[in-house]
Order: C-alpha cells, then sequence, then structure tokens
C-alpha cells in the first residue's frame, strides 16, 4: 500500500493479486465522533466518473460522525 496527502486527505493505493492498482481517500469522522465505535460511508462512483463526485458529501457526513471511504476505480 501507497499514501501521499493531497486535498480530501491521505490517498492510498491498494495492489491486487493481479497487479491492478485500486485508489481511495479515507477521511475520519470529526471531534467526538471520531473516538466513538467507527462508522463508515462507502462512496463508489460509476464508469466515466472519479471519486471527486463525491467530494461535496465528505465534510456533511465527517461532521455527523461519520468515516467517508471513496474509491477510485481505475
Amino acid at each position: 500500500m501507497s499514501r501521499f496527502s493531497g486535498a480530501g486527505g491521505p490517498r492510498l493505493l491498494r495492489r491486487g493479486r493481479n497487479g491492478d492498482v485500486t485508489h481511495y481517500i479515507l477521511e475520519d469522522a470529526e471531534g467526538a465522533a471520531a473516538a466513538a465505535p467507527r462508522r463508515v460511508v462507502v462512496c463508489a462512483h460509476g464508469i466515466g466518473t472519479s471519486a471527486e463526485v463525491f467530494a461535496g458529501l465528505v465534510a456533511p457526513l465527517r461532521a455527523a460522525g461519520f468515516s467517508v471511504l471513496r474509491y477510485d476505480f481505475p
């Protein structure tokens, strides 16, 4: 797994068994909710888009106590 930072939090790359690389962004909940049991919202885009289509959802979900995992498929 590789890690790099940018707008929207840490971005991670995971190499699969077949050599495919999946890019994802994992952003933890804000404030006291981050210490509670983790509740995760998983966002997966469709063909022709990217994980950035969910950018507007991240802040409200994190403020509501959710961690947000956005996959960016190749």
